[in-house]
């Protein structure tokens, strides 16, 4: 098999295009052949100059497909950043080729309808995905998959919001969504170890769940839930009760501490509202 050749390169830059050039001069630096698959996070602090990012990052390294979020935080070259203007690429020479992937959730009377559906492999592989929790039934893609490919691993998360809740923004190669997923399909020749990366931390003391409904949470400790929080909240100093107040809306949009991102835990979750899970159809 071909050489494999990885680089993670990070930037703290706060002007955009020199950003860039930080990254692509630092994976210059370890890759000297094609890049097949290149990932690319970036912080809201930069998000407005997403698409004139990778429009650049296509131009100088020709990755065959790049993929990217924005993200609450980004990882690479050793550095995590949590806060303020930053961006990480995760590029690799695999020597096969990679599958780009787009796919919509489209709303019918009776069932969600999954653009783009069809062009998942059937056979084994990774698939790499990141999505729009709002607007993509996450949930049901991985039901999907785990009944026609069984043997396929799925790996990725979930996007981080925009400003005031506003969805956050995918790429795909030169192009940028607010809605949907986007992703790339890894042939099984292709070693990949999948691992979980847990970015949160447990804020007070643990409760038995004694009742809930489905997925929905109703009672912990014998009282309802959301008195139980409150109370909680009020025992939290203010930089604690800070970060909680941001998070409370988007732990299940930020995207997953892997190599590209790092924000909630890596498990796919869908909490927030978006399209039923258990009617979905694929074209």
């Amino acid at each position: 098999m071909t050489s494999i050749q990885v680089a993670a390169a990070l930037s703290r830059h706060p002007v955009a295009a020199l950003a860039v050039g930080e990254l692509v001069g630092s994976t210059l630096e370890t890759i000297d052949s094609p890049i097949d698959l290149a990932v690319l996070g970036v912080t809201p602090d930069l998000a407005g100059a997403v698409e004139d990012i990778v429009r650049s990052i296509r131009r100088l390294l020709n990755p065959r497909v790049l993929i990217g979020a924005t993200a609450p935080g980004v990882l690479g070259g050793g550095q995590r950043v949590d806060h303020g203007p930053a961006m990480m690429l995760w590029s690799a020479s695999l020597g096969v080729d990679i599958e780009p992937i787009r796919l919509d959730a489209v709303g019918t009377t009776d069932a969600t309808v999954i653009a783009g559906g069809a062009a998942l492999a059937s056979g084994p592989g990774t698939l790499v995905l990141l999505a729009e929790p709002a607007s993509f039934p996450v949930t049901g893609l991985l039901g999907h998959l785990a009944h026609t490919t069984p043997a396929a691993a799925v790996i990725g998360g979930t996007v981080a919001p925009g400003a005031l809740g506003a969805p956050g923004t995918l790429m795909l190669d030169d192009e940028a969504f607010r809605h949907g997923a986007v992703g790339a399909w890894l042939p099984a020749r292709i070693p990949v170890r999948h691992a979980v990366g847990q970015g949160a931390r447990p804020i007070g003391q643990p409760f038995a769940v004694t009742d809930a409904d489905g997925s929905v949470l109703r009672g912990l400790g014998g009282r309802p839930a959301l008195q139980r929080l409150n109370e909680l909240v009020e025992t939290l100093d203010d930089a604690t009760r800070d970060r909680l107040a941001r998070a409370a809306c988007s732990s299940a949009s930020q995207p997953t501490n892997t190599a590209a991102t790092s924000g909630s835990a890596t498990s796919w979750s869908h909490a927030c509202s978006g399209p039923t899970a258990d009617r979905v159809r694929w074209r």
